[in-house]
């Protein structure tokens, strides 16, 4: 099982600074190298609600909870002890945790000026291309464009990689939920679904599953043009 939580990136002055006394000399040096306060903020409360968070699921005090990074950069408990992804975008941030096995979730603010025509045929898999220019309106083209997009985020991020590693149209994620086969793993499939938390966004999460549901297809090949 998995929990959702989200919060506003935009927090007092007094709160931010609560926040930034958790984070450690690295994370620190980090708010350092960005260069608008916006960034900086952002930075600060993402990281330090997380602490906040964790630590309270492991009994820890939140500066003392302690991060590694894959080679990808993702960030990962150093005990082991509860897994986590997190989104960011526009006012929100999105956390996802889970104690059992690897996690994914992203979080996109729904803009009208993103150029989802573009993106699309770069970024998505012939049957969700097919699907989308079906769609009847430019409302439903759009709601259907950010939930293919953010289930595809939420997947990489659980497999800790990026669309520089794993093809995003070798990936449909037309449907939802949508299965994807876990290779040489614990856990046959990686269940994906889009989740409605916020107005104007789209979330999505990934997470292992046991087995898939009746009349679902597993939907990603590898081999796919």
């Amino acid at each position: 099982m998995f929990s959702l939580r989200y919060y506003p990136l935009e927090q007092t002055e007094e709160e931010v600074n609560n926040l930034y006394a958790l984070l450690s000399a690295e994370e620190k040096q980090r708010v350092s190298q960005l260069a608008f306060q916006k960034d900086r903020n952002e930075y600060i409360v993402s990281r330090g609600i997380l602490r906040r968070l964790i630590g309270e699921k492991i009994s820890c005090a939140p500066e003392n909870v302690a991060f590694g990074y894959t080679a990808n950069g993702k960030p990962y408990l150093l005990n082991g002890a509860v897994h986590f992804s997190l989104s960011h975008s526009n006012k929100y941030v999105l956390y996802a945790f889970s104690f059992d096995w690897e996690i994914g979730v992203d979080l996109e603010h729904c803009n009208p000026k993103t150029d989802i025509e573009g993106l699309a045929k770069f970024s998505f898999h012939p049957e969700e291309r097919r699907i989308l220019e079906n769609c009847s309106s430019i409302e439903e083209k759009r709601r259907l464009f950010f939930s293919i997009w953010t289930k595809k985020e939420a997947f990489l991020k659980a497999l800790g990689e990026g669309f520089g590693d794993i093809s995003p149209t070798a990936i449909n994620l037309a449907s939802s939920p949508a299965y994807l086969p876990n290779h040489n793993r614990d856990f046959p499939y990686w269940k994906v679904i889009s989740c409605e938390l916020i107005d104007g966004y789209a979330s999505a999460v990934a997470y292992p599953s046991e087995a898939l549901e009746s009349g679902l297809n597993v939907l990603y090949s590898p081999d796919s043009e």
